[in-house]
């Protein structure tokens, strides 16, 4: 499909970010929004962008977001860009900011290998979770340090789901938390599987091929048998 100029314009100004490096690809990415979205995801979609926009850390996490969530709200539903947005915007306004741009990174392929809206978002409750509880503070009044491991963690994401599922991943992540939760060098070898027991626990968490991942092949094969007639 095309839009034209008027449309563009229109939606351009509705995303209302000054970056100009948009202006190169924000054709494409309407052009990708409007084939997977609705209408009223659409205006989700500018909004959640807008967001990510406003907290002040360059283009690329806008980028990521207009290039990404098109296609994770397909799969998962249109409640995932609201999700992921106001996501980011509280990460902003934590000492994690530093995450910000490898948690986006992350959420196309956790979205792929998750398979469920209901699995995305305890992913992403876990993620949360994981630097609350790993962010330290000075003289335990106020949260400043950033917690040592998260870009680490979701740097690996990608590897880490294709190989556990999600109880997997939050029974290795707790690992860590319980044993390296006052140790910032340990956790940053833990979470980057620089560390031994990172690697000896990924082993023990492994239960097996994930089952999301032979689904299809499955349904293939099954058709291949008792063909429709």
């Amino acid at each position: 499909m095309t839009l034209s100029e008027a449309q563009l314009t229109h939606y351009r100004e509705q995303l209302s970010c000054g970056f100009t490096e948009l202006d190169a690809t924000f054709e494409g990415f309407m052009v990708d929004a409007f084939t997977r979205l609705s209408n009223s995801g659409i205006d989700d979609y500018l909004a959640g962008a807008k967001l990510v926009c406003m907290i002040g850390r360059g283009v690329e996490p806008v980028q990521v977001y207009l290039e990404e969530m098109p296609e994770v709200a397909q799969q998962l539903g249109e409640h995932t860009l609201s999700l992921v947005s106001k996501t980011v915007w509280d990460m902003s306004r934590s000492p994690n900011g530093v995450s910000i741009p490898p948690f986006l990174q992350s959420i196309a392929e956790a979205a792929r290998r998750l398979g469920s809206a209901e699995q995305f978002e305890h992913y992403v409750e876990l993620i949360i979770d994981m630097q609350a509880r790993t962010t330290g503070s000075i003289h335990g009044f106020h949260t400043t340090i950033p917690s040592p491991g998260s870009p680490d963690l979701l740097a690996q994401i990608p590897y880490l789901l294709s190989q556990l599922s999600l109880q997997g991943l939050r029974n290795w992540v707790e690992y860590d938390i319980r044993n390296y939760g006052d140790n910032p060098d340990r956790q940053k070898d833990f979470f980057s599987l620089q560390s031994a027991d990172s690697r000896a626990m990924l082993q023990r968490e492994r239960h097996g091929t994930l089952f999301y991942e032979s689904e299809r092949k499955l349904g293939l094969y099954m058709r291949a048998l008792w063909p429709a007639r």
